[in-house]
Formats: C-alpha cells, sequence, structure tokens
C-alpha cells in the first residue's frame, strides 16, 4: 500500500503548514526507514516553509508528514547560522553501516552553502 504522503511517483506532495485540530497533528509520527531523495525534498522544503512562516524549527508533523523529524535554524533565516535537520531512524542499525549516500549528499550542500571545507557529517 502507497503512502498517504507520497504521489504515485515516489515524490513527497505539496507541503503547508497545518494548525491545529488538523488530524496530521494527532497522529502518532513514524520513524525514518529509508533517506532518499523524497526525504531530502521534503526537508529542503520544510526549511523553505520554516522561513517563509519566520520560525527557527519545523516538525514533520506540522506540514502533515508522518515521519519522526524536524529542522532548525535557530538565526531564522536563510543564509545566518547553520540548519539542522534531525531524523528519528527505526531502533536497530542500518544494513552495511556507515553514512548513506542521500545524507552525504545533504551535507556537502549544506557545507557549500556555508562555504565550510568538510563535506561529510562528523
Amino acid at each position: 500500500m502507497q503512502n498517504p504522503t507520497h504521489t504515485a511517483d515516489g515524490t513527497i506532495g505539496r507541503l503547508e503548514l497545518v494548525e491545529y485540530p488538523h488530524p496530521a497533528l494527532l497522529r502518532r509520527a513514524k520513524p525514518i526507514v529509508r533517506i532518499d531523495e523524497a526525504v531530502c525534498d521534503a526537508v529542503a522544503r520544510m526549511f523553505d516553509i520554516m522561513y517563509e512562516a519566520q520560525g527557527i524549527g519545523l516538525a514533520a508533523n506540522q506540514v502533515a508528514l508522518p515521519y519522526r523529524m524536524f529542522v532548525v535554524n535557530t538565526a531564522g533565516r536563510r543564509g545566518g547560522g547553520g540548519g539542522v535537520v534531525f531524523l528519528k531512524p527505526p531502533p536497530r542499525p542500518p544494513r552495511g553501516g556507515g553514512v548513506p549516500p542521500a545524507i552525504r549528499r545533504m551535507a556537502s550542500g549544506a557545507a557549500r552553502r556555508r562555504g565550510a571545507g568538510h563535506t561529510t557529517p562528523p
């Protein structure tokens, strides 16, 4: 069965802020099982929504995504401070170990935007 937040092509549909009493705010969030392009795209869009709302943090359930993840930038503006993504994986180590390529790409892109020299997360 297809996840209700994903479109037929596997991407995550349109994201927008939801307000209480929206049902998404009452649902139990699920761990991130796989970090793929759809999750990376959702993270980028969550940052955009957070900045548009002049916030400093945004949880996935606030944009009706049922995942255990949130984004933070305490500066509250693009280019100010560093944006941080928190993902809650399932309570078991990933197969193969190491840093998934999608996370490596996300970290690399964030480092380039900040002008930092490192390209992989610590």
